[in-house]
């Protein structure tokens, strides 16, 4: 049995995504292109599954075989953008052309006595009118991380620490974006943005 190449995965999505009814213009041939080049750096790894002999434990133990992402890439809502993180800035990209078309956020713009010093991570609220920043992550299970949570409000450029006091897991915008979930001590706790007010979710740990 042939086992799928890194082309027929894309020829498929393309076939899926409408992509073959529209004219090969220049401009789709290079989108096209840069789809490929994208696919084939984040899910190489699933094509290769066919070539060894697999485990249970190569599966779900040791992950061997999970795709890797590129850290920091965002589609945008508007579906002709992304997002990268370069070190201590957040780049904007056009789709179509590659080229950086903005800087969404960058460490050395806030004022020397800002909290955070070093970006690590970052995601959007649904609107993406505000961004959830996180720094000085440290791992604390194979799987699970915890750091220092900031929201940086992209209208008002503010910056709000989520729990000044320690580290915390799994934050995350509510759907409007007024409120920050994350868990502090295996307990779910809720920041009002508008208030700055906490609220206990759970207390039992």
């Amino acid at each position: 049995m042939r086992h799928p190449s890194a082309e027929d995965a894309f020829a498929l999505m393309v076939h899926r995504s409408g992509f073959e009814k529209h004219s090969d213009t220049e401009k789709q041939s290079r989108m096209r292109t840069k789809i490929l080049l994208f696919f084939l750096l984040v899910g190489a790894p699933l094509f290769l599954v066919g070539q060894k002999k697999i485990t249970l434990e190569d599966l779900y133990a040791e992950y061997k075989f999970s795709a890797r992402g590129l850290p920091g890439f965002h589609f945008q809502n508007d579906g002709r953008h992304y997002t990268l993180r370069r070190g201590n800035r957040i780049l904007q990209y056009d789709l179509t052309t590659g080229e950086q078309t903005a800087v969404l956020f960058d460490v050395d713009e806030l004022p020397d006595d800002a909290p955070l010093k070093r970006l690590q991570g970052y995601s959007f609220s649904e609107d993406e009118s505000k961004l959830l920043l996180w720094t000085e992550q440290r791992r604390i299970y194979r799987h699970s991380w915890e750091a220092f949570f900031y929201v940086w409000d992209r209208r008002s450029k503010t910056l709000t620490p989520v729990f000044p006091e320690a580290r915390v897991r799994l934050a995350t915008f509510n759907p409007q974006a007024d409120k920050v979930a994350f868990v502090f001590l295996n307990n779910l706790y809720a920041l009002d943005l508008q208030t700055m007010d906490y609220r206990v979710i759970t207390n039992d740990g």
